[in-house]
């Protein structure tokens, strides 16, 4: 009901009220691809082309990726959802936060998660430039599935 809800919102153009909804979603069954495919596409469209982050949002995106790598060094998969949205809901580009969604729904054993969060990464990586902050095993990751 959420689903159908978030869809009709982001189909009227009230495209933060269908971020939430489609968080809600996520949150609720993070394995559904579907949930995930939906809050992507409506995080995407409503940044639109423009991919530079504004720099005040720079701020919020440094707290939630610090917390997510703390989340990921813990192995605290509900933590690196949490601040993995919280992160993509400022720059639904940032390949490191996809990876690391994509990390922690291999993890948790969602494997169509865990494929279309790097296939998302694998795009962002080709119009973006800062694949070279990527480590090593993230950089091999991409390269699988070019």
């Amino acid at each position: 009901m959420c689903f159908e809800q978030a869809t009709t919102r982001a189909e009227q153009k009230h495209d933060d009220y269908a971020a939430e909804l489609f968080t809600q979603c996520v949150f609720g069954d993070p394995g559904n691809a579907i949930y995930v495919q939906g809050l992507i596409t409506n995080l995407q469209k409503k940044h639109g082309d423009n991919r530079k982050v504004p720099p005040l949002a720079r701020f919020r995106r440094w707290r939630h990726r610090n917390a997510l790598n703390r989340a990921l060094r813990a192995d605290d998969w509900h933590e690196v959802l949490k601040n993995g949205l919280a992160v993509l809901k400022i720059d639904p580009w940032n390949v490191p936060t996809l990876i690391a969604l994509a990390v922690a729904s291999k993890a948790s054993g969602f494997d169509e998660c865990e494929s279309y969060y790097l296939r998302c990464a694998a795009e962002a990586s080709l119009k973006r430039r800062h694949i070279k902050r990527l480590s090593q095993s993230e950089k091999e990751r991409l390269r699988e599935l070019r």
